[in-house]
């Protein structure tokens, strides 16, 4: 599809987001995903203790630019980055009860209504 004409004013340019912190995210979020074997755990802590975190590894940062979380061997501002996005994502409004796109599939699969996601040309036309 040829397009000329994109309506986009107004909303957000994530393509000027730098990949560095959405990897920085993924790799905090992989490595919590291992530990607590729950993809949607984040959702039943309390946002102080994400504060907690978030200035734990801002102070061990400052203390020590090159220093790494002892669990994770991940950066110090990896972890900040991760918990600002967690801590965003919560001030959003988004309850923990919320649905991800998966999970609604998941549960309406095993109900006997077998759905997928399509790619999105197909599900266009």
């Amino acid at each position: 599809m040829n397009q000329t004409c994109k309506h986009d004013e107004g909303k957000p340019r994530l393509e000027l987001v730098p990949p560095a912190i959405i990897e920085a995210i993924g790799e905090v979020r992989t490595f919590g995903v291992a530990k607590y074997n729950d993809p949607n755990n984040w959702w039943q802590v309390e946002p102080e203790r994400y504060k907690g975190a978030l200035m734990r590894h801002l102070c061990e940062y400052l203390r020590d630019e090159n220093s790494v979380d002892e669990e994770s061997g991940l950066s110090h501002l990896k972890h900040i980055a991760c918990n600002v996005a967690f801590l965003l994502e919560m001030e959003k409004g988004r309850s923990k009860d919320d649905l991800t796109l998966n999970q609604l599939i998941q549960a309406l699969n095993q109900v006997g209504l077998e759905m997928q996601v399509l790619p999105k040309e197909v599900a266009a036309e």
